[in-house]
């Protein structure tokens, strides 16, 4: 069984048995501040035995006032937070903007 959301703004992903189960613990306002300060510890806590975690965020960074240095910041926090829980971390970028004809 995959569980699927719509919401894009972080995945945590466990495989088991060739089978991939993806947690959505994306909150929608959310910047990365509020997820490595604030709710990273609790997800690891639900998740910690994943192998990778797929993660995307940025989208509210850019759309709030937060300096580009201050997300950058956040952004090698978080990275490195689950990194050293062992998963394979892989960072999505947003399409905003971009077109297609």
């Amino acid at each position: 069984m995959t569980h699927r959301c719509c919401n894009r703004s972080c995945r945590w992903v466990r495989r088991i048995v060739n089978e991939v189960i993806a947690f959505n613990e994306g909150i929608g306002g959310d910047t990365t501040n509020d997820t490595d300060v604030q709710r990273l510890s609790s997800i690891i806590d639900r998740h910690g035995d994943a192998s990778v975690a797929l993660v995307q965020s940025g989208t509210n960074d850019a759309n709030s006032r937060r300096t580009a240095n201050a997300f950058e910041g956040d952004m090698q926090s978080l990275v490195s937070r689950l990194f050293a829980e062992g998963m394979d971390v892989h960072v999505a970028t947003s399409c905003r903007g971009r077109t297609t004809s």
